[in-house]
């Protein structure tokens, strides 16, 4: 309970806001500055502000509906410790849905580590910088939703303010439904959870930080199949 008291803290709480949204805004519309500088480059070698470029330019072209059916997105994250798909939830968070997926489709998450990992909790990851202090050069607004956090979803970390969410994400391999209102739930593991439950038992130093890096090896975008 302490651990997980803690690890609130290091992602930050506030008070419940819940946000109703239904459509994707604008780029411009559903982020914001980040409230902390922004490094060149990423520790895979990549411009942060060309990365920041690819995801305004394809921002739009990203859509969750086509002749009135639903378009599905799934990402797959090929990693040490194996492969994991993920689902989007567009329907509650449909921007944090896009950011994410135009970051997939920049390379963002590419050659980036797990930075921290808490048996019975989560795993966290997408920090450029591998230490849980950077972001994309930009935060998107918060979409706090009825979602609960439970087994297999997708969170978005943040710092204290609500909407300083950015590029850092997590996967809860236990329900925390202490979260429930506070961070942006956005999707869930499709496949591969067995992926992240060996992410999560990597040894570990008194940070929660991998002993053995835990590397995302590449991060791709798919449609869904539709069911037959």
């Amino acid at each position: 309970m302490l651990r997980r008291l803690l690890c609130l803290a290091i992602l930050a709480s506030a008070l419940p806001l819940v946000s109703n949204a239904a459509e994707p805004a604008k780029f411009d519309e559903a982020t914001r500055e980040p409230y902390t500088g922004v490094p060149e480059k990423s520790r895979n070698g990549k411009s942060i502000a060309e990365m920041k470029k690819k995801v305004q330019e394809s921002w739009d072209r990203i859509a969750f509906s086509k002749d009135g059916k639903a378009v599905e997105y799934i990402v797959t994250f090929s990693t040490d410790a194996g492969d994991f798909q993920v689902e989007m939830w567009p329907d509650v968070a449909p921007n944090h849905c896009r950011s994410f997926i135009a970051l997939a489709q920049a390379g963002f998450y590419d050659g980036l580590i797990f930075h921290r990992v808490i048996p019975g909790f989560m795993i966290q990851g997408g920090c450029p910088l591998g230490s849980g202090s950077g972001g994309p050069g930009y935060c998107v607004k918060q979409e706090f939703n009825d979602k609960p956090h439970e087994r297999g979803v997708l969170s978005m970390a943040r710092a204290q303010p609500v909407d300083s969410a950015g590029s850092q994400f997590f996967v809860c391999v236990d329900a925390a439904r202490f979260l429930d209102k506070n961070y942006t739930a956005f999707g869930k593991v499709l496949k591969g959870m067995e992926a992240v439950d060996r992410i999560v038992s990597a040894d570990r130093d008194g940070r929660d930080r991998p002993l053995e890096p835990v590397t995302i090896k590449s991060a791709k975008v798919t449609l869904k199949a539709k069911a037959e």
